[in-house]
């Protein structure tokens, strides 16, 4: 057997296989009787080699966020367990990025507000395209190690470009033109953006929304160095 790729499954390998394992939002297990001769790769799912089992190239294993998602990833939709400490943490880490992008390229997270503005539902067409096919580029560029990672941080850089924009429109919205700090108006976006994400079912159907739309925007405003605003 060649190589093994799934997403959102486990992998379970008894026998050899002649090339690398990967499964990205699943479990990987060698059982004692397995053999990879390639690589084995665990993106937030885990990897677990068995005494007996056999891996002769690298085994990976990329933990998110400190939980793992497997074919119960419906199950935490449905039935989710709010986890104040870690809506704490990503409110930091969103606040921080998104300070940081509109501090170093003001200018392009502007344009890119432009882009979603005035095409909110073509971007988030887009961002259904880019994100699937972004994901499928990054597992089949996985094993250059630079292609792969590369992808994910166009596609990553793309969304904190939109989510910075969309959370200064929000706040900008809210405030109707007050003379405010801008740093002050992403920061109250941000805050509304993520207590809308952070809602049982329907955060993660605002978060879904929210992901298109921002990378669309952010990749068709071209990493916003097109976005009909003046210099």
């Amino acid at each position: 057997m060649g190589n093994v790729v799934t997403v959102n499954g486990d992998i379970h390998v008894y026998g050899e296989v002649n090339g690398d394992v990967v499964s990205v939002l699943g479990r990987v297990t060698v059982y004692e009787t397995g053999s990879v001769l390639g690589n084995a790769v665990a993106v937030a799912g885990g990897l677990d080699v068995q005494p007996g089992g056999q891996v002769v190239g690298d085994q990976v294993s990329v933990a998110a966020g400190g939980f793992s998602l497997s074919w119960n990833i419906f199950e935490r939709i449905f039935q989710p367990r709010f986890n104040l400490g870690w809506q704490v943490f990503l409110l930091v880490v969103n606040l921080t990025f998104a300070i940081l992008a509109y501090a170093i390229v003001p200018q392009r997270v502007q344009k890119v507000k432009v882009h979603l503005q005035q095409r909110p539902a073509a971007n988030a067409l887009w961002g259904l395209l880019i994100i699937p096919v972004a994901m499928v580029l990054s597992l089949l560029l996985l094993i250059t190690i630079i292609g792969g990672p590369a992808i994910v941080l166009m596609t990553w850089f793309a969304w904190l470009l939109g989510y910075t924009a969309l959370a200064l429109l929000i706040g900008e919205a809210i405030l109707a033109r007050r003379e405010i700090e801008p740093f002050a108006v992403v920061t109250l976006g941000v805050l509304v953006l993520r207590g809308i994400t952070a809602l049982p079912v329907i955060g993660w159907l605002a978060y879904i929304g929210i992901a298109l739309v921002t990378v669309g925007a952010g990749v068709t405003s071209k990493f916003g160095a097109n976005g009909g605003v003046a210099e």
